[in-house]
């Protein structure tokens, strides 16, 4: 959509991406107003896992985004070289973007385009969520339904519900991208394959699953395959129903325990018999925000 340039803002001594929208772009409503509803949205939030902008404008047609820049890589780089993500690097990013999420969350907002390639990571180690250009405020339902029928986002990410264009897109459709997301980390490839129609329709299919992550990766946890199984819950009823609790199921898993919400008290009981990991931790569901 944009080039990125690496650039220095004298008045303030400091290292900052510029981001300029393609000549050809620019003469593109659709995509000129993409890249300024970026600015708008991004402007709203302050995060340490969301890049900031510091400024936006144009100059001799040419619209840009003045942003923090962050060095490093995306996810999508790293798989695209081959790179399976062991499962605590993948569940530390998973926490990071949750994160994010909650903040777009919190500022009545829905990305609703996250994938591999939208998330940073930084050569200092940090984790940032970028790309804001089809984000949208959950409660403009004239915004929601001028797009009604679109199935606007990256296919291998997709929601369901984004996939059928629905109106009533909210957090849970980007926490379904962040489940197929973590799916791809960790086994090395997206939940469903084949052609773009294809990829959508197995999206929404009931008659069709993913791949068992632990068949492509054994070494995966117990743990982790509910939470995955649960952000990729194709009922968006059934799924995690705001970041605050997927946040806390990460943490679970980062410190050995079960993951509460993906896997509520009787099935802990059923499945764990006598090794009880954290059983006794942490059972009571977080309060959300």
């Amino acid at each position: 959509m944009g080039r990125v340039y690496k650039a220095r803002q004298r008045n303030l001594d400091r290292i900052v991406a510029i981001k300029v929208l393609h000549e050809a772009l620019a003469r593109d409503p659709e995509y000129l107003r993409r890249f300024r509803r970026e600015a708008e949205v991004a402007a709203q939030l302050t995060h340490p896992h969301i890049v900031h902008v510091f400024d936006a404008g144009e100059v001799d047609g040419h619209p840009y985004l003045v942003m923090e820049y962050a060095e490093g890589e995306t996810v999508q780089d790293q798989l695209d070289r081959g790179r399976v993500f062991d499962e605590r690097t993948a569940v530390a990013i998973a926490l990071a973007v949750a994160e994010a999420l909650k903040h777009i969350h919190r500022h009545g907002l829905v990305h609703r385009d996250l994938k591999p390639a939208n998330i940073i990571l930084t050569r200092s180690g940090a984790v940032k969520l970028i790309d804001l250009g089809l984000a949208r405020p959950v409660a403009d339902t004239a915004w929601a339904s001028a797009e009604v029928g679109n199935a606007l986002g990256t296919p291998y990410y997709i929601s369901p519900e984004q996939v059928r264009g629905r109106v009533d897109v909210d957090i849970r459709s980007d926490l379904y991208s962040l489940g197929a997301t973590l799916y791809h980390m960790v086994t090395g490839r997206a939940p469903y394959r084949g052609t773009t129609l294809e990829v959508m329709r197995q999206h929404v299919s009931q008659r069709t699953q993913p791949t068992p992550p632990d068949r492509l990766n054994p070494r995966l946890s117990g743990g982790l395959i509910a939470v995955i199984g649960k952000l990729l819950t194709k009922d968006r009823e059934q799924r995690y129903h705001d970041p605050g609790d997927l946040i806390f199921d990460l943490r679970r898993l980062l410190r050995g325990d079960r993951p509460i919400v993906a896997m509520p008290e009787p099935e802990i009981s059923a499945l764990s018999g006598s090794q009880g990991a954290g059983e006794g931790e942490g059972s009571t569901r977080p309060a959300t925000a």
